[in-house]
């Protein structure tokens, strides 16, 4: 998942701070993911609370590219 955002960045689609920064997110949740425990939410909160407007920009910056839109 991590490479489709570089692919995203590379083609102009969306920037290359925005790439870098889901690309963190993902690295985050996979890391989580691999633990097999629950996650510290101390920890893991205010990271996810501060990726939001991310996954915001990231919606409407793609979506015009989506197949059916207008």
């Amino acid at each position: 998942m991590k490479g489709g955002f570089a692919l995203l960045s590379g083609a102009g689609l969306i920037t290359a701070q925005l790439s870098a920064r889901r690309q963190r997110m993902i690295g985050l949740r996979n890391i989580a993911v691999q633990q097999h425990q629950e996650p510290d939410r101390e920890f893991i909160e205010p990271v996810i609370r501060s990726g939001l407007d991310d996954h915001l920009t990231f919606a409407e910056t793609v979506r015009p590219h989506l197949p059916g839109s207008a």
